[in-house]
């Protein structure tokens, strides 16, 4: 169970991230689409493909000497084989139950937080579907 403080990390990463996906020219269409199987994070659409958004946000003071290449935790680790499967049959009931034609994609935005600075670092990343 997420702590209250992890919950408040998760939902601003979220919103970063729903933020920088309109500023590329996505449309945001919904939020926390919850089943007991799965989660979609944010539905959006670009031009005529849906795509289905994980958003993993990790939050942290970065400090500029240091390098995270080899210690540092990187959200996209937390998006693994089990939680693609479910974010699939997830979407399959989403795409059903909405009626949703034409093509979709599975892909990921990792947001990194500095909490000194109050910055972030956002990672679009996409087509994550464990089938390709």
């Amino acid at each position: 169970m997420k702590t209250d403080t992890n919950k408040h990390v998760g939902k601003l990463g979220e919103h970063i991230a729903a933020r920088y996906l309109t500023s590329k020219g996505f449309k945001v269409k919904g939020f926390n689409y919850l089943r007991p199987y799965g989660e979609i994070d944010i539905i959006c659409t670009k031009e005529r493909m849906t795509h289905f958004i994980e958003v993993k946000t990790v939050s942290r003071e970065i400090k500029e000497d240091v390098t995270y290449e080899n210690n540092a935790w990187n959200p996209a680790e937390k998006i693994g084989d089990h939680k693609l499967h479910r974010m699939v049959r997830t979407i399959d009931t989403y795409v059903q139950e909405k009626g949703i034609e034409g093509d979709w994609q599975m892909d990921a935005v990792l947001v990194e937080l500095d909490s000194k600075t109050k910055k972030a670092r956002v990672e679009y990343i996409e087509n994550i579907s464990p089938y390709t």
